[in-house]
């Protein structure tokens, strides 16, 4: 109102915009421009400093790839920052329509940007289906020409959001779809084995592994990219992390030609949710969808396992016989035989192997229920008698000694819970609210196990089940056995998978660690180290 003549009741103005002769228009502007420039700076020191950062974690990852990865990076943006030449998005669209994957495709995947609008609007005129990932990965969408009115194909194309809620279909991420063709952007990208660098803060890699999982694309489905000349960096080798891309390409388009390539790269083939924060997983509705869908569909397969497991017998749980038999059986491993310390659960159903153990002179390393504390029975601070009364918990606590997670200790042998097993690889299925895995992770991270420590489980005849199809988040591939002990008989995988399971914290959450004590303080110990 100050400027433009219109103030009515406002203080009164500095003594210098009070004087007539000063001309309010030019200081306007030229504070306007100021506070640009300072805006301008502020903006690229922030981008410089995200650079840095990125670096960064690449010289963290791989030091002796960090020079590298600096100078890739600096001839990345000088390349494509500096081209000269800027075609027509019209040239694009001439090259891509020639090739013969797009003329053979009936439904192609394109960006939702504004640069691939002449492509979409060249492929809904022929004919094609297009789908399309909303902005934020927010609505996968199947856009069908034979739904667009005459006249407003132009329209159409450009795929606002309101044009897309108009003629764009919802896809779930169960449905049933093919696509034959799958476009994507590249800032940079090698033309002899396809490697690209994709845009910074954009989620195609990841609309290409959800595409992947839904069985839309495979690993045969081509994929195009558009690329201006200064963006063709031929012979360099793109580091891991650095803005590098894990989906390959097999045509390149240029504004004049079309590249194809002998591509040898391996693709992604689905999405580690575990790589991807809270925050941008909260942010992307169909990453949300896809895993509550793999969460139903694992607690599906789960049930499936349980109840085949449940109908070989009344229960699952042994009879007081048959655990003394397996407890027996894992007596006479040689195993056993050679252990001076061994792990057993603390639950009662376990019983009779402690007391195997313990009368067999081997030291007990046993954890306490909800991961309370660690302690090491030593049959040799048992008095003549007490045998057997130290095997229970309430012995274990009385003879019991409290072991320090800074403690060398080191397990020969750890007999680890299983509701299922599939005796030719050793994957198991652990019980309900089972907590095997983090017993086993808490001592790996202690270094009281690693992954030549003989891990024995034992289950009875109806609790083998071969071939079990399941997900990780089921099978525990990550901790199988290496003996299994029915009443029967023992046996050893015919195909063993390694030991691969660790603790990894970023997947514990605040419940866990007020739950469980000896997390907490494993937790602790490790920042501290830090």
């Amino acid at each position: 109102q100050v400027f433009s003549g219109g103030c009515r009741a406002t203080p009164p103005l500095p003594p210098l915009l009070q004087h007539r002769a000063m001309p309010l228009r030019p200081i306007v502007a030229l504070l306007v421009l100021a506070l640009g420039a300072v805006a301008s700076r502020v903006e690229q020191r922030a981008a410089l400093e995200h650079e840095a950062r990125a670096v960064a974690r690449v010289a963290e990852r791989a030091p002796e790839n960090a020079q590298d990865g600096r100078s890739v990076l600096k001839e990345i943006r000088d390349l494509v920052r500096n081209t000269t030449t800027k075609p027509s998005k019209k040239e694009f669209a001439s090259v891509f329509t020639g090739l013969p994957e797009y003329k053979q495709a009936s439904v192609i995947r394109v960006p939702v940007k504004a640069e691939a609008y002449e492509i979409r609007l060249a492929a809904l005129s022929a004919g094609k289906k297009l789908l399309v990932m909303r902005p934020y990965m927010h609505e996968l969408l199947v856009v069908d020409p034979a739904s667009i009115p005459a006249g407003a194909m132009a329209s159409a194309a450009a795929f606002t959001p309101k044009t897309l809620k108009m003629y764009g279909a919802v896809v779930e991420v169960n449905a049933s779809i093919k696509v034959d063709l799958f476009l994507i952007r590249s800032m940079a990208v090698e033309p002899v084995a396809g490697s690209r660098v994709g845009y910074p803060n954009e989620a195609e890699e990841l609309e290409y592994a959800l595409l992947r999982e839904m069985g839309a694309i495979d690993d045969e489905t081509p994929v195009v990219t558009t690329i201006e000349d200064g963006g063709m960096l031929e012979g360099v080798a793109f580091p891991v992390g650095l803005l590098s891309s894990k989906v390959p390409v097999d045509v390149i388009c240029t504004p004049r030609e079309k590249i194809s390539v002998q591509r040898s790269l391996p693709r992604l083939a689905a999405i580690d949710f575990d790589q991807l924060s809270t925050m941008r997983l909260n942010s992307m509705k169909v990453l949300r969808h896809l895993r509550s869908m793999r969460a139903r569909q694992a607690q599906t397969q789960l049930e499936e396992v349980r109840d085949f497991v449940r109908s070989g017998g009344e229960s699952v749980e042994l009879s007081a016989d048959e655990r003394e038999l397996v407890a027996v059986g894992a007596s006479e491993l040689p195993a056993f035989t050679n252990a001076e310390v061994i792990f057993a659960p603390w639950n009662r159903r376990n019983y009779k192997f402690r007391l195997a153990a313990l009368q067999a002179g081997k030291k007990l390393l046993v954890i306490r229920a909800e991961l309370y504390e660690l302690l090491l029975v030593d049959p040799g601070n048992i008095p003549a008698g007490e045998i057997e009364a130290a095997a229970s918990a309430a012995g274990m606590r009385k003879y019991g000694e409290p072991v320090e997670l800074s403690a060398k200790v080191k397990v020969d042998l750890f007999l680890i819970q299983s509701f299922a097993v599939d005796p030719a690889s050793g994957r198991r299925v652990n019980f309900p609210r089972g907590l095997d895995e983090l017993e086993y992770g808490v001592l790996r991270a202690m270094g009281a196990v690693d992954e030549k420590t003989v891990v024995v489980t034992t289950v009875g005849e109806f609790q083998l089940r071969e071939d079990m199809d399941l997900p990780d988040s089921v099978m525990c591939s990550g901790l199988p056995v290496d003996v299994i002990v029915t009443p029967q008989r023992t046996l050893a995988p015919e195909n063993p998978l390694p030991k691969t399971f660790t603790l990894d914290f970023s997947k514990v959450g605040p419940e866990m660690y007020s739950r469980y004590r000896l997390l907490r303080k494993l937790r602790a110990e490790d920042l501290r180290a830090a």
